[in-house]
């Protein structure tokens, strides 16, 4: 199931479109016992920082990045048994993955 994040926020929706999409989200999370958000965005991530981008004070062309944005949720993720991906397979574009545990 897709619902593009930008969409979700920026857009009405359809209670007769989010509901059954909803009530698949849900089924799909008991089923794989886990949450997994993909957000993809146009530019890729340069060469020279996808080894260490997750860690403490890794930044690249943003004036005044402390570094600390995917190192935070490297670390939230992980507080929950969960994990931060990089995927960098799409040319000129990056996808972050996060999957969680559902809950017990």
């Amino acid at each position: 199931m897709t619902l593009g994040a930008v969409d979700f926020v920026t857009k009405p929706v359809d209670p007769d479109v989010l509901i059954p999409r909803v009530r698949n989200f849900l089924q799909y999370v008991e089923l794989h016992k886990q949450l997994q958000v993909a957000v993809h965005n146009e530019g890729a991530v340069p060469v020279e920082i996808r080894d260490s981008f997750f860690n403490k004070f890794v930044t690249h062309g943003k004036q005044g990045g402390t570094g600390l944005g995917t190192y935070s949720a490297r670390m939230l993720a992980g507080a929950q048994n969960g994990i931060v991906a990089l995927d960098v397979s799409d040319p000129g574009a990056t996808t972050i993955t996060v999957t969680l545990p559902a809950a017990p």
